[in-house]
């Protein structure tokens, strides 16, 4: 499964006996400046209304300037959401990254240096929304998508990961 291949060689790369929080915001920052373009094309939020691509991505981008990090431009090609169903899997793949941020957020309060502590907006971004994750889920649930819907979800899915893992092998070498 990509998720738990993304999983690994994030906590590997980022996350393992060293906290490196500037690498780990940076392989968001060149997955996210990718995705988040095609998920506005999409329509992700006449779709899912409340989605906050746009400001999470100001937020990190806020925190990589606290860190002194600039990446650099991500040459690959954005995913491609084309159907609403794909749109969804997309979403759920992006907002559920939310849950394993605030896992990151407690190392870094706990173990990360002054400036890593203050750089966490990104991770930090919508936490004080305890209803978010549950409501967005219910949302999804309402679609029933099944069958070919439900693959075209998973697709979308998919295409976050592996953007993802690219941005992980551009940024762990």
């Amino acid at each position: 499964m990509l998720h738990t291949r993304l999983d690994r060689q994030v906590n590997s790369s980022c996350l393992g006996d060293t906290l490196r929080l500037g690498r780990l915001l940076t392989i968001h920052y060149d997955a996210l400046t990718l995705i988040v373009p095609a998920l506005e094309r999409a329509g992700a939020e006449h779709v899912c209304t409340g989605w906050e691509g746009r400001s999470r991505l100001a937020a990190l981008e806020e925190d990589l300037r606290a860190l002194g990090t600039r990446p650099s431009r991500n040459p690959a090609y954005p995913p491609s959401f084309v159907r609403e169903p794909e749109t969804w899997g997309a979403l759920y793949a992006v907002e559920g990254s939310r849950l394993g941020n605030r896992i990151i957020l407690r190392r870094v309060m706990e173990c990360g240096t002054e400036s890593e502590r203050r750089a966490t907006q990104f991770l930090a971004h919508g936490l004080e929304d305890r209803t978010a994750w549950g409501e967005f889920l219910a949302r999804l649930d309402d679609l029933h998508y099944c069958g070919e819907a439900f693959e075209l979800a998973v697709l979308g899915a998919e295409r976050v990961f592996e953007t993802y893992l690219d941005s992980v092998r551009r940024y762990s070498g």
